[in-house]
């Protein structure tokens, strides 16, 4: 935010600030989103006020008019604003510079989310203590996308290890964001459940929206199941279904039969965008690129590859989209 103002100018020379007051207020950090936001209101009604003494309006100027009492307020609502934004960061989940590792009787897995080159995070990702997990991807042309996808997140880690469906979690999930008046927001999302059936393993998947997920040979990199969106994207900026205040969405569920030696891949679209997925290709094309990329890596390798590759994509004028990033891989042992 530029600190200048238009000049005053009533056929007389243009004016210039000379012998400014001397300055005793505390020091502010006056690149703090609350600052800006006080100083943007002071700043209007002090450049009615001195417009006859031919001034320009500054921070400054503003806070010499503020008491000590009004700019402590100011800034322990910074601070209270700083507080919830990390506890929301966390609530989130774990960022790509600490990776979260979580083994269990038949895989292992690795999670991270990160805001990506945005201005703030509206991903999120949990698995739980069972192996079952969610993944979301608030709606980042609503207002309160990121409100929207905490709210998701709460309603799946108190139901994913319960008896609940994925269709009752949903719109559990729509009845939260509504209690909580996020009328402008909403969130996508991709939930899976292991279970074992008959001897063997099989993950049961349920989503709204575009998050990915793409199962494949830890190996080789070859494609065993990919997501099939359906008609819930348009393209890569037009998502038809999500769970919003506004409504529940639509619940789509699909079952999938996981061996030994699969990785599986969940993913919101900062990767997938960013890694081959386009209008051109289908999805099952695009998704081998990257999947045979990491062919034989560790999950942490794995994820990094990806993450950095996603990343620098997203820098490439006309190709990269900017956006949020979420990867969480899961290794079948």
């Amino acid at each position: 935010m530029s600190n200048e103002s238009p000049n005053v100018n009533n056929g007389e020379d243009e004016i210039t600030k000379s012998n400014p007051k001397p300055h005793n207020s505390p020091i502010i950090n006056f690149d703090d989103p609350v600052i800006k936001a006080e100083l943007i209101k002071r700043r209007k009604a002090l450049r009615e006020k001195i417009k006859a003494r031919k001034e320009e309006a500054s921070d400054m100027d503003i806070t010499q008019e503020m008491s000590p009492s009004e700019i402590e307020k100011i800034k322990a609502a910074a601070i209270e604003a700083q507080r919830i934004k990390e506890e929301q960061d966390r609530l989130l989940g774990p960022s790509f510079e600490a990776p979260e590792k979580k083994s269990f009787s038949f895989a292992e897995a690795i999670l991270a989310t990160d805001k990506g080159p945005r201005a703030e995070n509206q991903d999120g990702v949990f698995v739980s203590e069972n192996g079952n997990f969610v993944v979301a991807d608030g709606m980042g042309g609503m207002r309160n996308g990121r409100l929207a996808t905490l709210k998701l997140l709460e309603v799946f880690k108190q139901g994913l290890d319960t008896e609940k469906t994925f269709e009752d979690l949903q719109i559990a999930s729509f009845w939260k964001m509504m209690q909580e008046n996020i009328g402008d927001g909403g969130a996508c999302y991709l939930a899976g459940r292991f279970t074992e059936k008959d001897g063997k393993r099989f993950l049961n998947i349920a989503f709204a929206g575009d998050v990915i997920l793409v199962v494949a040979d830890k190996e080789t990199g070859e494609n065993k199941f990919v997501i099939d969106l359906g008609d819930d994207r348009l393209d890569k900026f037009t998502v038809l279904n999500s769970v919003q205040g506004s409504s529940p969405g639509v619940t789509h569920t699909k079952e999938i039969e996981v061996t030994p030696g699969d990785r599986i891949i969940v993913a919101s679209d900062g990767l997938g965008d960013n890694l081959g997925h386009d209008l051109e290709t289908d999805l099952d094309s695009s998704m081998r690129n990257f999947t045979k990329s990491i062919a034989g890596m560790s999950l942490d390798d794995a994820q990094r590859e990806l993450y950095s590759s996603a990343l620098e994509v997203m820098k490439e004028e006309g190709r990269g989209k900017k956006d949020n990033i979420t990867i969480l891989i899961i290794d079948i042992n």
